[in-house]
This record gives C-alpha cells, sequence and structure tokens, in this order.
C-alpha cells in the first residue's frame, strides 16, 4: 500500500511538471517586440570599427541579459534559428574582432534573423 502511494505521488509530480511546462512558452504578442529590440539594438559594424572592446563587451552583456527574456520562444519552429543566432552572435562580441570579420558574423546573423522572421510571417 505504501509503495503504492509513494508511485501515485510521483505520477501527480510529473503531471504536475508536464503541466507547468506547457505553459512555459510566451506569447506571441509579448516576445515578438522584445525580439525586434534586441535585434535592432546591436551596435552596428562601423560602432564596432569605433568602439572596440567596449562596445562588444556592452553588446555581449545585453545579449546575456536579453536570452532569458527571448528564450523559450513562443513555438518551437522558432528555438533552432533564434539558438543559433544567439550562439553566433556572442561568439561575435566575445571575439570580438570576430575571425570571420564582422561583415559575415552580421550576413550569418541576418539569415537567421530571416528565418525567425519566415516562422513569424507563416503563423
Amino acid at each position: 500500500m505504501r509503495i503504492r502511494s509513494i508511485f501515485i505521488a510521483f505520477a501527480a509530480l510529473g503531471v504536475l511538471i508536464g503541466a507547468c511546462s506547457i505553459g512555459a512558452r510566451p506569447d506571441f504578442g509579448a516576445w515578438e517586440p522584445e525580439w525586434a529590440a534586441l535585434t535592432a539594438g546591436l551596435p552596428t559594424e562601423a560602432e564596432l570599427a569605433s568602439g572596440g572592446e567596449d562596445v562588444c563587451s556592452a553588446a555581449l552583456v545585453t545579449l546575456r541579459e536579453q536570452r532569458t527574456v527571448i528564450v523559450p520562444t513562443p513555438e518551437e519552429a522558432l528555438d533552432p534559428p533564434v539558438e543559433a543566432w544567439f550562439s553566433l552572435a556572442e561568439d561575435t562580441f566575445f571575439d570580438c574582432p570576430p575571425n570571420v570579420g564582422f561583415e559575415a558574423a552580421y550576413a550569418e546573423m541576418a539569415a537567421f534573423e530571416d528565418e525567425v522572421a519566415a516562422v513569424l510571417n507563416g503563423r
């Protein structure tokens, strides 16, 4: 009888955890403005060239702070391009300048932003 009670308790806990994780994704209306502000607020290539490591450090701090706002995304289809964008952006500003150069890094980040836009436009 005691084992059955323990099993029921664990099953109930599993259901509760599962129910909480289902609602963990934010609403599109709250998420989209945050994403747009983050991507638009990154320093330009010119700002990076003139500001050097200080600008990169500030951008890196912003990225790490905003990651908790942007992830999780409102839809699973957004997860891969958003995660790839964050990974590339963090590498870009951590390496400062990146091995591939700012122009190439920004072009690749723009491609991930286009993937996000395609998902957002397709819903």
